[in-house]
């Protein structure tokens, strides 16, 4: 029932319900001019209850209660779940694939 959403390195969820934000962490702080900023996470809400990001340019596993974070892959973005729970991020100009 809660949105979970990421802006300018603040991971959030939010009770729409309440309409209020109940938990949030930074991870990281923006710097420079960015060119991307209007896509700077992808999230993805996975099938075994854990939650997969990219950001800052890592591919992480967060623990929905702590917002504790995992890097699994560095130098890495964009992400993308298929019908079988696989996920997938590019490495550079590679397509990775990950399966939790």
């Amino acid at each position: 029932g809660n949105i979970w959403g990421m802006a300018d390195g603040t991971l959030f969820v939010f009770n729409p319900t309440t309409k209020t934000v109940v938990q949030s962490k930074k991870y990281y702080d923006i710097t420079g001019t960015p060119t991307h900023i209007w896509r700077n996470a992808f999230l993805v809400m996975h099938p075994n209850g854990k939650l997969y990001a990219t950001f800052n340019s890592k591919f992480y596993e967060i623990n929905k209660s702590t917002l504790q974070e995992t890097v699994l892959k560095e130098g890495v973005g964009l992400l993308a779940m298929d019908k079988q729970g696989r996920l997938y991020t590019r490495a550079e100009h590679n397509l990775w694939r990950y399966k939790p």
